[in-house]
């Protein structure tokens, strides 16, 4: 801008001493409009030069400036980019081991599927495959080894000589398999004065059968190690007064 009007005044000086000055009567007012021209003009032109200089420097700064923070923004997104990359490599990775474990679990559970499709032929495929899922689970269930209470062989009696009453149980096997680590737990809402434990039948064996009284005398704790086929455990609890609604916890339940 200074630039341009200093050219003007240039110019203007130019057009006076061309036309408006007189060559012979303004001779020394020409001599000194020419040596401040000559004096200006090289003082203009570097001022000028140095202030584009310096205006092209704060353009650069002001450039470079907009570029370093591009890049940095640049660089922010790639960074952002490639964790989403990675994250999306990862989730199809864990998708394919997903299709692939369902692709395993679909082949193991074919043949269950079949059976479950050929005894519940009017139902649809996962209720098919829940009804046959519950018929093998209570068939396991009875299927497991399991102490039980003879209730039709309980028995009470009185003892007319001492007045005291005999309460017999008896347990067994459920199935006709041996039992190993058998407890029986039984409460009382009464008093009992005392308990014998013991296995009976054809060809016992004894391992370790042991009775333990409750510190308070109103239950006992029966172990022991084995109960063989056709034998029983026949516990007998004596007491004053009848021993009503007994509590039993049994193991193997």
């Amino acid at each position: 801008m200074i630039f341009t009007v200093f050219v003007a005044v240039l110019a203007v000086l130019g057009c006076l001493l061309e036309h408006r000055l007189d060559k012979n009567k303004h001779k020394k007012l020409r001599k000194i409009i020419i040596y401040i021209i000559l004096i200006l003009t090289p003082i203009v032109v570097f001022w000028s030069y140095f202030r584009q200089e310096k205006e092209s420097k704060k353009e650069f700064k002001r450039q470079q400036k907009e570029f370093e923070t591009t890049q940095k923004r640049f660089d922010e997104i790639k960074h952002q980019n490639d964790f989403l990359i990675s994250k999306n490599d990862s989730l199809n990775s864990q998708l394919d081991k997903m299709r692939i474990g369902q692709e395993q679990i679909q082949r193991k559970l074919e043949p269950f599927m079949q059976i479950a499709q050929a005894n519940y032929p009017a139902l649809s495929e996962d209720e098919a495959l829940n009804m046959l899922a519950t018929h093998v689970s209570q068939t396991l269930d009875r299927m497991q080894p399991k102490v039980i209470c003879l209730t039709d062989k309980t028995e009470f009696w009185k003892d007319s000589n001492t007045s005291l009453i005999h309460n017999i149980y008896y347990f067994r096997s459920q199935y006709p398999i041996s039992l190993r680590d058998i407890s029986i737990i039984m409460r009382f809402d009464g008093t009992i004065l005392r308990a014998e434990g013991k296995i009976v039948g054809a060809f016992v064996v004894e391992q370790g059968s042991r009775m333990i009284i409750d510190i308070d005398s109103k239950g006992f704790a029966f172990v022991t190690g084995f109960l063989g086929v056709g034998n029983d455990i026949k516990i007998e609890v004596i007491s004053n007064e009848p021993l009503m609604n007994p509590s039993i916890k049994m193991s193997p339940p």
